[in-house]
C-alpha cells in the first residue's frame, strides 16, 4: 500500500511557525530553537492510494531567542469518538483512545505515541471526514485512516574551538526505543542536518488478518560531516513518531505504541581535518553556553627542519662552552 498523505497545514500554526524559523535559523541562529508537537490526524482515501485530511487535535510548543530549558508537548489519555453509517448501513460509533508526548533539549530528543482503536468501521460513500483534496473537512465525518504523531526538534549554531586544521565535525547519537504494533502500523524517523535514519515495519496488505509486531531499537549512529565555517557549526535534528490505524487490518481491537521517550541522546563530537584525520576538538558550545562532550586528540606536530637546525646549533654551542679550558 502506497500512502501520499495530503492535509491542510493552515490549521497547524505551531508546525508552520517552526518551519519558518528553521529555514531562517539555518542561515543564522542567535539562540537554541526547539519545536515539539503532538497531533491527531484524520484522512480519507479520495483517490486510490492517496489520502487527504487534516488535524483533529493538536498541541505544541516552540521556543527561541534566549531559551535555556527544554520544550515539551503532551496529550494524555484523550479520546476521539465519531458516529456514522457503516458499510452495512447501520449506525456505529468508533472510539480511539490515544496519548502522545514530545520533549526537546540540548542533550536529548524524546517522542512517543500510543493508541487503542475500538469498533473501527468505514464507509467511503457516506459522511467522509475529508471532503476534498484541498483539506476541507467535516468534523462530524468518518475518517478511513487515523494517525497519532509526536515530534521533537532541536537546532542551534554551535561555537567551535580546536586544531588549526579543523575542517568538519561528526556527532554520535544514541537511540533507544520500543515498537509494538497490534493491528496498527507506524514509522519512526531521526532526521538530521545531513542524515536520515528510519524504522518502519512493512504495513499490512488489504484484508490482512490479526497482525502483531514487536521490536526494540538500540543503536548508535554517526552524523555525516558537519562543516566548520568561521569557527561554528549549525545542527538541526528531529525525532518523528507516527502511529496509523486503517481498514487494512481485521483485528477487532487495534492498538500500538512507538516508545522513543528514553531516547535519542547527543553523544560525543569528533573533529577532522580535510584529509579525514582525527584532530583535536577543544570545545563545542551552544549559543546558550551549553557545553558538549568532545574528543580530545594529543598533538602530533613534528618540528620543522629549520627549527631542528636552530636546536642543533644551540646544543653545539652549549657543548663548546662546557669543554674545560687549557692553560
Amino acid at each position: 500500500m502506497i500512502l501520499s498523505i495530503k492535509f491542510n497545514q493552515t490549521n497547524n500554526n505551531t508546525s508552520i511557525a517552526g518551519l519558518c524559523f528553521l529555514l531562517l535559523s539555518g542561515l543564522a541562529s542567535a539562540a537554541p530553537y526547539t519545536d515539539t508537537t503532538v497531533q491527531l490526524f484524520g484522512y480519507n482515501q479520495l483517490v486510490p492510494n492517496h489520502y487527504y485530511g487534516d488535524l483533529i487535535n493538536s498541541t505544541g510548543n516552540y521556543s527561541s531567542g534566549g531559551w535555556t530549558g527544554n520544550g515539551s508537548a503532551n496529550i494524555s489519555d484523550a479520546t476521539y469518538t465519531v458516529t456514522g453509517i457503516s458499510g452495512s448501513g447501520t449506525y456505529k460509533t468508533m472510539n480511539l483512545n490515544y496519548s502522545g508526548t514530545a520533549e526537546s533539549g540540548a542533550n536529548t530528543l524524546k517522542a512517543g505515541v500510543s493508541g487503542t482503536l475500538l469498533h473501527y468501521f468505514n464507509n467511503p460513500v457516506n459522511d467522509p471526514f475529508a471532503l476534498d483534496q484541498q483539506g476541507n473537512t467535516d468534523p462530524n465525518g468518518v475518517p478511513d485512516l487515523l494517525s497519532i504523531r509526536a515530534a521533537a526538534s532541536f537546532s542551534d549554531q554551535l561555537n567551535i574551538s580546536g586544531a588549526s586544521d579543523l575542517s568538519y565535525l561528526a556527532l554520535q547519537l544514541h537511540i533507544d526505543g520500543a515498537i509494538r504494533l497490534d493491528g496498527s502500523w507506524g514509522t519512526t524517523s531521526l532526521i538530521g542536518t545531513t542524515f536520515n535514519e528510519s524504522w518502519e515495519p512493512e504495513p499490512p496488505g488489504l484484508g490482512a488478518g490479526p497482525r502483531a509486531y514487536v521490536d526494540s531499537v538500540a543503536s548508535t549512529v554517526t552524523s555525516d560531516p558537519l562543516s566548520v565555517v568561521n569557527s561554528s557549526v549549525y545542527i538541526d535534528f528531529m525525532l518523528d513518531t507516527e502511529l496509523y490505524f486503517d481498514e487494512y487490518v481485521l483485528n477487532s481491537v487495534r492498538s500500538g505504541s512507538l516508545d522513543f521517550t528514553n531516547t535519542v541522546t547527543f553523544g560525543q563530537f569528533q573533529g577532522y581535518n580535510s584529509a579525514g584525520d582525527l584532530v583535536d576538538l577543544e570545545s563545542v558550545t551552544g549559543s546558550d553556553g551549553h557545553t558538549y562532550d568532545t574528543l580530545r586528540v594529543a598533538s602530533t606536530n613534528v618540528p620543522e627542519p629549520a627549527t631542528l637546525l636552530l636546536l642543533a646549533t644551540g646544543l653545539a654551542g652549549i657543548a663548546r662552552r662546557a669543554k674545560p679550558q687549557r692553560t
